[in-house]
């Protein structure tokens, strides 16, 4: 029964995003040039600010390099991923981009080896081992296989220490449960940021030694930002019920006018 309402939900979301497509007609050109609509939907908010450098954490396949250079062509993009196969991908998709700089690199709050766990389902994958009691609770029994290996670990105040950005700068953060570490290591760079864009979950510690929204709110707002809400992340169809984790923006009103 649970796995027929979670076909439901999804048939329901299809319907909806179709729906979306047809009201808005202006993404039907991005669908020839393979474009991952859901994801140019997730992000087109952006054309609305003046971003000069985007910094990407936890890049992945890069989907928001993508859109960045259809919405904000002019912006300079820093990447950082640590799956090996992953930021080859983005690495040699993006090799001819002199704008585009990916990293090979895990970011956190310290500088140091540490021990990055590669999930069998790669997006889950972590320098924080998952808690496997948890897995069955949110039906991601498929991030329960792992394997081991050894990364070097980075902050943003470091790598950013001897680079200029260009104003205004917009920091995202997907790192599956280090996001408040990414945070701690970037004391220096969020004085320069204009737009924070972060995984947070509200409770249940997926990951061991997680730290959760609340943390991520109060370290945010501390430093100026202020917290607009969040953004679905391919998600069309309207949620009746409570949600465990948020796609959160903030913003800096020192560098954009809400």
């Amino acid at each position: 029964m649970k796995l027929f309402f979670k076909h439901l939900k999804n048939y329901r979301n299809n319907i909806f995003f179709v729906g979306y497509l047809l009201t808005n007609p202006k993404y039907f050109k991005y669908l020839v040039k393979g474009i991952n609509i859901p994801n140019l939907i997730h992000f087109n908010w952006l054309d609305k600010f003046n971003i000069g450098t985007v910094i990407d954490v936890g890049s992945y396949r890069g989907s928001l390099i993508e859109v960045s250079q259809l919405l904000i062509p002019k912006a300079k993009i820093f990447a950082f991923e640590p799956i090996p196969e992953s930021f080859t991908y983005i690495k040699k998709k993006y090799a001819k981009h002199k704008n585009i700089i990916v990293e090979n690199v895990a970011i956190g709050n310290k500088r140091k080896p540490i021990t990055f766990y590669k999930n069998s389902y790669l997006p889950g994958s972590s320098s924080l081992k998952v808690q496997a009691k948890l897995l069955n609770k949110y039906n991601i029994e498929q991030m329960k296989k792992y394997s081991r290996i050894t990364l070097r670990e980075e902050t943003l105040d470091n790598y950013f220490s001897k680079i200029k950005l260009a104003k205004n700068v917009m920091l995202k953060i997907d790192t599956q449960g280090t996001e408040y570490y990414v945070l701690k290591g970037a004391r220096k760079l969020l004085e320069k940021t204009a737009v924070v864009h972060i995984e947070a979950w509200y409770y249940d510690e997926v990951y061991k030694k997680q730290i959760l929204f609340d943390s991520i709110y109060r370290l945010l707002t501390k430093a100026g930002f202020i917290y607009c809400g969040d953004i679905r992340e391919s998600e069309f169809y309207p949620a009746f019920s409570l949600h465990h984790r948020e796609n959160s923006v903030f913003i800096n009103p020192k560098y954009l006018v809400l």
